[in-house]
């Protein structure tokens, strides 16, 4: 038996957010191997939100974490926030960028 809302837009709305949640689950599992509840763990092996900035706030695509994996072997790191994986992705997964970018943010720099 379906669930019962308010209106036929409240309907499909519910409807889709089912099925959205369904696609998000066979994707992490067709693109990376891992189950449901996989999934689960690590987000709890973070203490319950992004792997980087901790946040359990998620937002950007679709409002929810995404699968962090190293692009050369394809393992699975970890969880992250939409904006720690963006910032993560136009380093393009190089510490040392990211190194010199946390230097560049905390010195001071002088006007000319």
């Amino acid at each position: 038996m379906g669930s019962i809302t308010c209106s036929a837009e409240c309907s499909i709305a519910n409807s889709r957010a089912r099925q959205k949640a369904g696609a998000s689950a066979s994707n992490r599992r067709y693109l990376y191997g891992i189950s449901p509840e996989q999934f689960e763990a690590l987000i709890q092996a973070q203490g319950g939100g992004c792997g980087v900035c901790g946040t359990s706030e998620w937002s950007g695509k679709g409002r929810a974490p995404h699968v962090d994996h190293d692009h050369a072997t394809g393992a699975v790191r970890g969880v992250l926030c939409h904006h720690c994986n963006l910032m993560l992705g136009n380093a393009k997964d190089d510490p040392a960028l990211l190194r010199a970018a946390a230097d560049y943010l905390e010195r001071p720099m002088p006007l000319p």
